[in-house]
């Protein structure tokens, strides 16, 4: 084995074995100074595609040391590849600044607005359907796990804009409701596919804002499809009401179960893609509208469920989303449109 802490470089690298192989690598530049943000990881993983190709042509040996055990293991490139490595190679890490870093969606999402005024992508709201940049002054920073550098402000949503999205969730319920339940586990069943066929992307999202390895982040999104699954089945006997004949001399009694209006989540940043999918699923399957918070630590990957469902069909106003922190908690709690909150807590 080499004394990697001899090299140029003066890099400190770490490995972490799962299985067996490299599952990921820690490089860290001045490890004894690094700054970890609270509710990262404590060793994030950055690999970088210029180390693993100069040492490519031969073999490398790394050594984990714990108590008296030494560990070794043998790093071959293409156990490391990774969706991930694609957007934390050693370029963008050493060039990242403050204002914000690499991002597979920084100008492709819907759901970020760019301005002039500042190089950092703003999230947007989601409407009626549309994702619509907030009329807010004031925002919550979003900063990069693996770094600490701001990439992201999440709006703090104005009153005017909560309102808007209640507003909106109580017309489109008005004819949702009515929609036969078939109709509705369809959509659900053309969600699901969506949500597998894009897994990678919301794994990578949740990565890249929460700090989670990929290897969680999808059973972070598979837990959540699992929901979505069984929410194409809610047109069974979950739905049927009951009927009890002469409970009384020429009396019978028959009950329906209703949808109940306006229904809010509010989510956590732990699970920002299994929790979501728990909430709102279910309630629109059932025919209820839907306004959604999700945390402002790592809101992407709700914003792209979002999308995901508009494409299955979902219609416009069944599903909304609001940005904030307490204050939009508090508008969910008094708001009195609102039939029932789905929240988490610990």
């Amino acid at each position: 084995h080499s004394d990697f802490s001899q090299e140029p470089e003066s890099h400190v690298i770490f490995l972490i074995l799962v299985s067996g192989w490299c599952h990921q690598i820690l490089l860290l530049k001045n490890f004894s100074s690094y700054s970890f943000p609270q509710h990262s990881m404590r060793l994030m993983i950055t690999a970088t595609s210029t180390l693993l190709q100069r040492r490519s042509s031969s073999s490398t040996f790394a050594f984990l040391k714990r108590g008296r055990r030494t560990i070794a293991a043998r790093i071959v490139h293409r156990h490391c590849a990774s969706p991930f490595l694609q957007f934390r190679t050693a370029s963008a890490v050493a060039t990242s600044s403050s204002s914000a870093s690499a991002h597979p969606y920084q100008t492709e999402a819907p759901w970020l607005e760019s301005t002039n005024s500042s190089s950092v992508p703003i999230y947007r709201n989601y409407i009626n359907g549309e994702f619509v940049p907030s009329e807010a002054t004031d925002y919550i920073p979003l900063t990069d796990p693996t770094t600490n550098n701001l990439i992201y402000n999440v709006p703090r949503s104005t009153n005017d804009e909560m309102l808007s999205a209640v507003s909106y969730a109580s017309e489109a319920f008005h004819k949702w409701k009515d929609v036969p339940i078939q109709q509705r586990q369809r959509i659900m069943l053309q969600y699901q596919a969506l949500i597998r066929d894009n897994m990678n992307d919301l794994a990578t999202l949740i990565t890249l804002e929460q700090g989670k390895t990929l290897v969680d982040a999808r059973g972070d999104v598979f837990r959540g499809l699992e929901v979505v699954e069984a929410a194409c089945g809610l047109g069974g006997s979950a739905m049927m009401g009951e009927t009890l004949e002469n409970l009384s001399n020429g009396l019978d009694t028959y009950s329906y179960r209703q949808p109940l209006g306006v229904c809010a989540g509010i989510a956590p940043f732990n699970f920002p893609a299994m929790i979501p999918l728990w909430m709102f699923p279910i309630a629109c399957t059932a025919g209820n509208t839907f306004v959604m918070k999700p945390s402002e630590k790592d809101p992407g990957a709700c914003m792209m469920l979002a999308q995901l469902a508009s494409e299955a069909g979902l219609p416009d106003g069944v599903l909304n989303i609001i940005h904030g922190g307490k204050e939009s908690v508090d508008f969910i709690c008094d708001d009195t449109d609102i039939r029932a909150v789905s929240f988490v807590v610990s």
